[in-house]
C-alpha cells in the first residue's frame, strides 16, 4: 500500500517546469500523448501556439526518412496525429482556424499516387475529426478545393480514404451543414462517379472499399 501511494510525476511535467522548454523536447517523451489526452493545460498552451501547431502538422504529413527503422520512421507522424486528434476542443478549434495548417494537411492529399497508406490513415483521421467537430469550417475548406472529389476518386483504393468519404456523408450532425454537404456532393456527381468505377471494373480493392 505504501508503494502505491507514491506519485511519480511524468517527464512531461518536469519539462514544463522549465521556462524555456521547447516543443521538440516535449515531443521526444513517450508520455506526451497521454499527457495531452489528460488535458494537461500547460502542454496544450504550448501545442496551440501557431508556430508549434504548424510544426506538428508538418511532422504528420512530411515524407519519412527511409534510412530510419520502421518503428522510428513513422513515430513522429503517429505522435503528431494523436495530438491533433486527441478530441480536445482547444486543439481542434486552433487547427480548424489555421488556414496554413489546413493547406499543409491537404498538400498530402495532392501527392502523386500511390499515397502512403499509413500516412493516409493519419490524414483521414485528422480530417475526419475536423469534419465531425468543425463541420461548417471544414466543409467550406473542402468545397474551396476544385480537386477534392477527383482526389477522392483517385485514391479510393486506400481504405482510409474511403473511410474519409464515409465520414463526410455520415458524421456531420448539423442538419443545415449536412444538407449543404449532400447538395455539394450531388453537384459533383459523386454517386454517378462511384457507379462508374464499379462499371469500369476497377481493382477489387477499390470496389471492396466503396
Amino acid at each position: 500500500m505504501f508503494w502505491k501511494s507514491i506519485y511519480l510525476p511524468s517527464k512531461i511535467t518536469a519539462l514544463l517546469e522549465k521556462e524555456d522548454v521547447t516543443l521538440e523536447e516535449l515531443l521526444k517523451e513517450d508520455d506526451i500523448i497521454d499527457e495531452c489526452k489528460s488535458c494537461n493545460t500547460q502542454l496544450i498552451d504550448i501545442i496551440v501556439k501557431e508556430e508549434n501547431l504548424k510544426k506538428i502538422v508538418d511532422m504528420m504529413v512530411s515524407r519519412p526518412d527511409d534510412e530510419l527503422s520502421e518503428k522510428e520512421k513513422y513515430r513522429n507522424a503517429h505522435v503528431a496525429c494523436e495530438i491533433l486528434t486527441s478530441d480536445l476542443t482547444r486543439i481542434t478549434e486552433a487547427l480548424s482556424e489555421n488556414e496554413a495548417c489546413l493547406e499543409k494537411i491537404y498538400s498530402f492529399f495532392r501527392q502523386e499516387p500511390p499515397l502512403n497508406p499509413l500516412q493516409s490513415s493519419f490524414f483521414s483521421k485528422t480530417m475526419g475529426l475536423l469534419i465531425t467537430h468543425e463541420s461548417r469550417k471544414t466543409l467550406s475548406f473542402l468545397k474551396s478545393k476544385d480537386d477534392f472529389v477527383d482526389l477522392l476518386m483517385r485514391n479510393l483504393n486506400i481504405s482510409a480514404i474511403s473511410d474519409l468519404l464515409l465520414r463526410l456523408i455520415t458524421c456531420i450532425e448539423t442538419i443545415e451543414v449536412r444538407n449543404e454537404c449532400f447538395q455539394w456532393l450531388s453537384e459533383q456527381k459523386i454517386v454517378e462517379r462511384l457507379l462508374a468505377l464499379v462499371d469500369a471494373s476497377q481493382s477489387n480493392e477499390v470496389c471492396a472499399n466503396q
